[in-house]
């Protein structure tokens, strides 16, 4: 019986840290573009707590910028030469799925010079909750909805739902499998 309960445990862990993950709209407002002063990207990050399973949403213009993830040397130096990643279609989303930090660029000319990239640390298990400051999505593995560069966001209770759904309905089995 006590076995049970443990893995009930699990199993609603899991489905509560999935529940609470954040989705930042990069740069709010003013959204991922040629910014009006050099460190706005990172003020805009600045007090925001990113936490494992958030998810950095990039909307741009196509064809006026694009998304790089990047090493540090590429964020330092805007090197644009051998992107990790290159999305050119909007909107990117990102499901930030390790600690540390994570670098992004725009490689379309001096954007990249002038301030338009972004570095996120992520935080590890024991770190503070991230801030609410909007509705919240369970986390998915890829990049955007359809796992290529860019695409269109899938509408809410599809895919981004049914795979949190199918996620915890396979943590349930497992748990169960382990029961008998």
């Amino acid at each position: 019986m006590a076995r049970i309960f443990e893995i009930s445990i699990f199993c609603v862990a899991i489905f509560v840290a999935m529940a609470v993950a954040e989705d930042y709209d990069v740069g709010d407002d003013t959204e991922w573009t040629r910014p009006s002063t050099a460190d706005f990207y990172t003020r805009w990050a600045a007090g925001k707590t990113f936490r494992l399973g958030d998810i950095l949403e990039f909307e741009f213009r196509e064809g006026m910028h694009d998304v790089a993830i990047v090493n540090k040397e590429g964020y330092d130096n805007c090197n644009k030469a051998n992107p990790m990643t290159l999305f050119q279609k909007p909107p990117v989303k990102v499901t930030l799925n390790t600690t540390g930090t994570h670098y992004f660029i725009c490689t379309v000319g001096d954007h990249c010079t002038v301030g338009q990239k972004l570095a996120v640390t992520i935080a590890g298990a024991g770190a503070p909750p991230a801030p609410v400051s909007g509705p919240t999505t369970p986390p998915g593995t890829t990049t955007n909805s359809s796992g290529a560069a860019g695409g269109e966001s899938p509408p809410s209770g599809s895919a981004a739902s049914i795979a949190g759904v199918g996620f915890f309905a396979a943590a349930m089995s497992v748990a169960i499998a382990l029961l008998n």
